[in-house]
């Protein structure tokens, strides 16, 4: 599961009204690193929880990441910051581990990089 994939996730769980974010918690990480692509980060800072995705970033011991963005990010003068925001979004990959609701504690178990958001039919 990459970190985009989290930082989107909320529990389907009724009652939990679409709580955000879930609990991250990793016992098998891996990168793979692919080109980095500044202009499509760029697109989609907009949609993204930087916080969500700063403490996730911290929990996994990835250094760089600004403790806020600057207000205004561009190519030209941002280019090292939209790179390292792309391995941290695209080429971290969990491949084992979980996420966990913080208003029911329903546990998502993530195996080979797949959350299971499946959830009984009675919780719907």
């Amino acid at each position: 599961m990459r970190l985009l994939t989290h930082n989107q996730l909320v529990c389907v769980r009724k009652g939990c009204q679409n709580a955000f974010p879930l609990q991250l918690t990793f016992l098998r990480v891996e990168q793979e690193d692919s080109e980095p692509n500044a202009s499509m980060v760029l697109h989609l800072l907009p949609r993204l929880e930087y916080p969500v995705l700063l403490a996730c970033a911290k929990a996994l011991r990835i250094d760089g990441l600004p403790d806020a963005l600057p207000e205004s990010i561009n190519i030209v003068d941002h280019r090292d910051l939209l790179e390292l925001l792309h391995t941290v979004l695209f080429d971290i990959h969990v491949v084992t581990g979980s996420l966990t609701c913080p208003v029911c504690s329903h546990i998502y178990d993530i195996v080979m990089g797949i959350p299971s958001m499946r959830v009984d039919e009675k919780d719907l």
